[in-house]
Formats: structure tokens, C-alpha cells, sequence
């Protein structure tokens, strides 16, 4: 079953934001990439980003998550007690979410 029009447009405009935010959140940091830089550079309207993330907090969690998808996918399972990696990594991004971590200076980039 193949998706429709609208959905596929939908899911490709949505991974150019993640493209496009992952890649200036890397060189100038959360706190610095603004939407419209963002918008501007993968040439979407600014509504688009909205309707898929809420808000810029919701595109830096996305861009992370993502990061972290692509970082464990290759690894083998962990060995630590009573904790796995994927445990611990939701553990720190909801810790980052709460906390507005990224909007310091000295804070992820």
C-alpha cells in the first residue's frame, strides 16, 4: 500500500527540517539557529515546522532523538546492570527536555 500524496509530502518536508536543523544546530548550536534560518535554508514556509514540531523546542528534542537513533543503530546491546543504553539516553533527553539545557551557552550544542 502506497501513502498518499499529501502524506509523502508531508514526511519528506518534515526530514528536510530534521536535514536542514540537524546540520545548523551542529554548527551554531540550538540556542543560535533560529526558525527562520532553518526556513530559509531548506525553503519552507515557517508553518510547516510548527504544524510538525509545535515549536522550536520540539525541533531541537527531534533533531536529538534522531541523533541518537542514528548513533545506536549500529551498536551492539550494552552490558551495564539494571540499565540499558537506550534507558539511559531517554533518561538524559528527558532530563534535557525539562531542563532547557541547550538554550544555555555552555550548554549542548
Amino acid at each position: 500500500m502506497t501513502q498518499a500524496p499529501a502524506q509523502d509530502r508531508g514526511a519528506r518536508s518534515r526530514d528536510a527540517v530534521l536535514d536542514t536543523a540537524g546540520e545548523l544546530m551542529a554548527r551554531y548550536g540550538c540556542a543560535a539557529t533560529s526558525i527562520s534560518m532553518i526556513s530559509a535554508a531548506c525553503d519552507l514556509p515557517v508553518s510547516s515546522f510548527y504544524w510538525h514540531f509545535g515549536s522550536k523546542d520540539g525541533i531541537c528534542v527531534a533533531v536529538l532523538e534522531r541523533a541518537r537513533t542514528t548513533l545506536l543503530a549500529p551498536l551492539p546491546p550494552a552490558e551495564v546492570p539494571g540499565i540499558d543504553v537506550d534507558e539511559r539516553l531517554d533518561t538524559f533527553l528527558a532530563e534535557v527536555g525539562s531542563s532547557r539545557l541547550w538554550w544555555r551557552r555552555d550548554g549542548i550544542r
